[in-house]
């Protein structure tokens, strides 16, 4: 749910014309569980800049879990290919 992201706007030094730097247009947001952080300046509009800055940090997201189960699939995959070659039938390869 939206309870684990804190939003918050501040003044953006992008284009916009002569409000720019008197509204908020700025958006960071920032998952509290992982810490992780996306923002946007590049649009005119606040909420144009919330929805970009959410799309970064939901791309981040997927891009850790993605990492993240490499690194488990390798960690299953050695700890199989370990666990194979254990045991009283081991015999090492010998050169001939």
């Amino acid at each position: 749910g939206n309870a684990a992201l804190r939003l918050e706007t501040f003044r953006s030094p992008g284009k916009g014309g002569q409000k720019v730097n008197k509204v908020e247009t700025g958006v960071r947001v920032r998952h509290l569980p992982t810490g992780l952080t996306a923002q946007s300046v590049t649009a005119r509009t606040q909420a144009a800049n919330k929805k970009l800055a959410l799309q970064r940090l939901e791309a981040m997201m997927r891009e850790q879990n993605a990492k993240r189960e490499d690194a488990l699939a390798e960690a299953q995959w050695r700890g199989k290919a370990f666990a194979l070659f254990t045991g009283i039938d081991f015999v090492p390869f010998k050169e001939p």
